[in-house]
């Protein structure tokens, strides 16, 4: 969608006119089961993980691997993004589908 790839982007201008303007589902997904949150924490782009956030996207939304938004940012070592979610109560034992929690998940790669 324009939101995912405003997204990945990091066109933090286009994702606040999608957000505030057009109606746009936050939290649909992609073929690989991403929101627009998951592919920002993914990409590191901390501004536009924020803008989500204060639109409500589902923190705790699941991809393909059963990633959430915070595994990625785990794994991609992005310390900031990671801050925000856990700020805005990530589930820290989410675990995905192979029983891997975020943290578990960061350290294994």
């Amino acid at each position: 969608t324009a939101l995912h790839l405003a997204c990945e982007k990091g066109c933090e201008q286009v994702v606040e006119l999608l957000l505030k303007h057009v109606k746009v589902n936050i939290n649909v997904t992609d073929k690989d089961q991403h929101t627009a949150l998951h592919l920002a924490c993914e990409k590191g782009h901390d501004k536009v993980v924020e803008l989500l956030l204060e639109h409500k996207a589902n923190i705790n939304c699941i991809d393909q691997n059963e990633y959430t938004a915070l595994h990625i940012a785990c794994v991609k070592g992005h310390t900031k993004i990671i801050k925000l979610l856990l700020d805005h109560e990530a589930d820290v034992k989410k675990c995905d589908k192979e029983g891997l929690n975020p943290l578990e998940v960061a350290v294994k790669k």
